[in-house]
């Protein structure tokens, strides 16, 4: 075989390599569980979707799409590690003190009722860093939520105590 007919025949099995996995991604995809995501916005309007969870997904190329699902301006919380379970989004209304005060009034059917004691990730696309707490209003352990735009993972000790979070400038 010719050094032409070799590199065809490498650049043919190439391609067909990459064309076969955009299908197999979008069949992954299709396949995925799906999770409930709860925004507030800064005007008082709740809404509530779902969409793909792609954290569980296999392909890496799918679970970055767990952070993109985060909308600028957002603060994103998410029920397991790496963006993925059901999501709670407050929305970045501007000055003064922004927030959550009782997690336990946000209702999340996959978690048992509410998105009390849920959180195991974030994503904080805001310009401001939040905190969150063990226990409503502001009280108990304080943690940092420094901006990322992709899902940080809390520490095991800290997953599921998260239940209320401000933003304090």
């Amino acid at each position: 075989m010719g050094n032409v007919a070799k590199v065809l025949a490498v650049g043919g099995a190439l391609a067909s390599t990459l064309f076969a996995a955009v299908p197999a991604q979008a069949s992954e995809e299709a396949s995925l569980p799906t999770r409930t995501v709860t925004k507030y916005y800064g005007d008082g309007k709740v809404t509530t979707s779902t969409e793909p969870d792609y954290a569980k997904a296999k392909s890496a190329a799918l679970q970055a799409k767990a952070a993109f699902s985060c909308p600028v301006d957002f603060l994103c919380m998410y029920q397991h590690e790496n963006g993925g379970g059901a999501a709670f989004i407050l929305e970045d209304p501007g000055s003064g003190r922004n927030g959550h005060d009782d997690f336990s009034k946000v209702r999340c059917d996959s978690c048992g009722g509410s998105f009390n004691d849920q959180m195991s990730s974030f994503v904080n696309k805001t310009s401001k860093t939040w905190y969150w707490y063990f226990d409503k209003d502001g009280y108990g352990e304080q943690h940092n939520m420094n901006w990322t735009d992709k899902p940080f993972n809390l520490v095991p000790r800290e997953h599921d105590k998260a239940s209320s979070v401000y933003s304090w400038r």
